[in-house]
């Protein structure tokens, strides 16, 4: 992080992390996400571990509550 905010500073430049996730653990999500913080990303994207339908809903339902406790 260091090297790439030296060679783009500019506060316009947004940097961004993909992660997975099976949705299971809030406070696992909630820990990576701020660690991924702490150096400076300030966006992640949350990707299901699996394809199913059900593992989907649950990873975004619990995407959305561990957004709401950090808004």
């Amino acid at each position: 992080m260091k090297r790439l905010r030296s060679e783009r500073p500019e506060p316009e430049f947004t940097v961004s992390m993909r992660t997975h996730w099976n949705g299971k653990d809030e406070g696992e999500l909630r820990e990576r996400v701020a660690a991924f913080g702490k150096v400076g990303v300030q966006h992640v994207m949350v990707h299901p571990v699996n394809r199913d339908i059900d593992d989907w809903d649950e990873v975004i339902e619990g995407v959305g509550r561990v957004a709401a406790r950090a808004s």
